[in-house]
């Protein structure tokens, strides 16, 4: 919603002299950026510092100061629209606005730490970006004052300031500003193309440009790619086990490092349940046949449960089980602690295992992530419940996370 609220208003700015009707896509604009805020604050908040400074550099450089007033109109008009009916429904509590139980994810040490240590290609771009500015300003002494080019300095630049910062407040993934390399690419071009005699019109440069990104961007599509294209040799080595763990009898590019963790499992075993709502969805192998053991359990197979809690990540399970959704004023959208469900939350869960409100819970333990399904509530199954079973959860890399299946024992 960030790029489209910033599509839409990039469609209004290059307008020279925008229509009434052209005015529509400022209000569209104003409506996703508020879309963005309003499902990630940090994403939205930041996409819209960017987009008041394209209006404002509009604004003093066309003296028309209109299209600002309408984009804020369009922001709060809309806010206004969702938010409105939803204030009875406790909105204050859940809307991270920086208040109880949320904590603030803005750190400048952070920020300033991730940049300088880090953020490589951040930095790499930034700096060929600066040198060729000076060089296109030194060349064009008109640029400044050039509309469009000055709209695509400030969203490429802003946007690589909202890459530095969002790495930040949202880190999970690691790569979820991937978006800024397209954006610093393009305006590098773009840049070059003031310089060289590069003509980016011409298909044939275009293919070559495209060509070139393919190949720099390989390894992301690669690892899908490669057994269709290339024979993979037959290992002409033996494997060996040895106090637990494999290793071959020939050393090379490929055996050179033991695995020394045990639990995980290679892409090769992995495979798609035998399920609709499952279909093309590639799980590692002991996963799948986790899944059809739970949905071979009599008290499964004979829907002789009343509630079944899934804080899993196989949500798809609801149509296979098939279960009833809990739902209410109180209830939290999804389970991962901090973002969706706090302490109230988690403790109302523990009270409701406690009590052996539920029949079957299925708890998805992941040692590596600090909390991500509240080890509160884990705490209290292991105290209240009988585990029964335990398989892979369906995360890559797979080691180190399982999916545990707990009943209410009986007489309970």
């Amino acid at each position: 919603m960030n790029l489209i609220g910033l599509a839409f208003l990039m469609k209004f700015l290059v307008q020279e002299e925008p229509s009434k009707k052209a005015y529509g896509w400022l209000v569209a604009a104003g409506a996703f950026i508020f879309f963005s805020f309003f499902t990630k604050q940090d994403g939205g908040g930041l996409a819209l510092l960017v987009c008041l400074a394209l209006l404002v550099y509009t604004a003093w450089s066309s003296k028309k100061w209109m299209p600002l007033l309408v984009f804020i109109t369009a922001i709060v008009a809309t806010g206004l629209l969702i938010i409105v009916p939803l204030l009875p429904y406790g909105f204050g509590y859940w809307f991270n606005h920086g208040q109880a139980p949320h904590s603030s994810r803005i750190s400048i040490t952070d920020i300033l730490r991730e940049f300088f240590v880090g953020s490589q290609w951040l930095k790499f771009y930034l700096l060929l970006i600066c040198l060729l500015l000076f060089a296109v300003i030194k060349k064009n002494k008109g640029f400044l004052k050039n509309r469009k080019s000055m709209l695509l300095s400030l969203l490429c630049l802003g946007l690589l300031a909202e890459a530095a910062i969002f790495q930040v407040t949202s880190y999970v993934p690691l790569d979820n500003n991937i978006f800024f390399h397209s954006f610093a690419f393009v305006f590098i071009l773009s840049l070059l193309s003031e310089l060289l005699p590069i003509s980016f019109d011409n298909w044939k440069t275009v293919i070559v440009a495209t060509a070139g990104v393919f190949i720099w961007w390989s390894p992301v599509y690669w690892k899908y790619v490669e057994r269709f294209v290339l024979k993979r040799d037959a290992a002409n080595y033996t494997k060996i086990t040895h106090n637990g763990y494999s290793y071959a009898d020939v050393v090379n590019k490929n055996t050179f490092m033991i695995e020394l963790d045990t639990t995980g499992i290679p892409l090769r075993e992995w495979r798609s349940p035998s399920l609709r709502s499952f279909h093309k969805i590639m799980m590692p192998g002991p996963t799948v046949d986790g899944i059809d053991r739970l949905l071979k359990m009599d008290i499964v197979k004979n829907k002789s449960f009343k509630h079944f809690l899934n804080l899993t990540e196989l949500t798809p399970l609801t149509v296979e089980v098939p279960y009833e959704l809990e739902k209410g004023n109180g209830y939290p959208l999804w389970y991962h602690k901090g973002v969706a469900l706090f302490d109230k939350e988690t403790d109302m869960f523990v009270q409701r295992i406690d009590t052996g409100h539920y029949d079957i819970v299925l708890y998805e333990y992941i040692p590596y992530l600090n909390n991500f399904y509240p080890y509160k509530i884990r705490e209290a199954l292991q105290k209240h419940y009988q585990k029964i079973d335990s398989f892979p959860a369906p995360r890559f890399p797979s080691s180190n996370a399982w999916i545990e299946v707990f009943v209410k024992p009986r007489g309970q």
